[in-house]
């Protein structure tokens, strides 16, 4: 009798450890993204920042973060604002499978991540 609870059970928990698992996953994830936006903008809101020193900056931290190769996008809005007018970058990773780290199709997970930073542009 305790080997069909067990057999009943056992599968549950499984799905219930590695979902526990997979969703810590993606909030690491998130946040490593949300690092390297932040990064990005704050180089993006000094006075003689350029699209490529922005860029420079997020490649560098999603690079440290193991997300070089996921296919992301960045986009740096109102980089040649005056100062006081907000400066964002704006970073998608378009398919969330391909760092996935349980890339089980039982697990609900998002399709894309994308996270959005402003700050205000500095003064000379």
């Amino acid at each position: 009798m305790a080997m069909v609870e067990a057999a009943l059970v056992f599968p549950l928990l499984l799905m219930l450890t590695f979902g526990l698992i997979e969703y810590a996953w993606l909030f690491l994830r998130v946040e490593s993204i949300s690092n390297a936006a932040r990064r990005g903008v704050r180089v993006a809101v000094t006075p003689d920042a350029t699209c490529a020193d922005v860029s420079s900056a997020v490649a560098s931290m999603m690079s440290d973060t193991g997300l070089s190769g996921s296919n992301y996008t960045v986009t740096v809005s109102n980089l040649n604002v005056e100062p006081g007018q907000p400066v964002t970058v704006h970073i998608v990773v378009p398919d969330y499978d391909s760092i996935s780290l349980t890339g089980s199709p039982m697990i609900p997970v998002p399709a894309h991540i994308e996270r959005r930073i402003a700050m205000v542009k500095e003064g000379p």
